[in-house]
C-alpha cells in the first residue's frame, strides 16, 4: 500500500478544515428565540417580499392622500368601487 503524497495530504487537510468550519457555522447558527424576544427581531426591513421602509412610506403617503389609514393589504371592499 503506497502512502499519499504531500499534496494529497494537504488537499485532504484543506477539505477537512473547510467541512469542519461549515459544520461549526451550522451548529453555531442554530438558536431558539423566545416569543417575547421576537418583537425585537421583527424589524420592518425584514418584511417578506418588499422593503419594509418603502412599504411604510407608501402607506404614509396613501393615508395622507386618501385621508384614511389601514386596510392596505386587502383590495376591494365588496361594493364594486375598487
Amino acid at each position: 500500500m503506497a502512502s499519499r503524497s504531500f499534496s494529497e495530504r494537504a488537499l485532504c487537510g484543506v477539505i477537512g478544515l473547510a467541512l469542519g468550519a461549515l459544520l461549526l457555522g451550522a451548529v453555531v447558527g442554530c438558536v431558539t428565540v423566545r416569543p417575547e424576544d421576537k418583537e425585537f427581531l421583527a424589524q420592518p426591513s425584514m418584511t417578506f417580499g418588499a422593503d419594509g421602509r418603502t412599504k411604510a412610506h407608501d402607506e404614509h403617503v396613501f393615508s395622507n392622500r386618501e385621508g384614511s389609514y389601514g386596510a392596505g393589504g386587502v383590495t376591494g371592499g365588496g361594493c364594486g368601487c375598487n
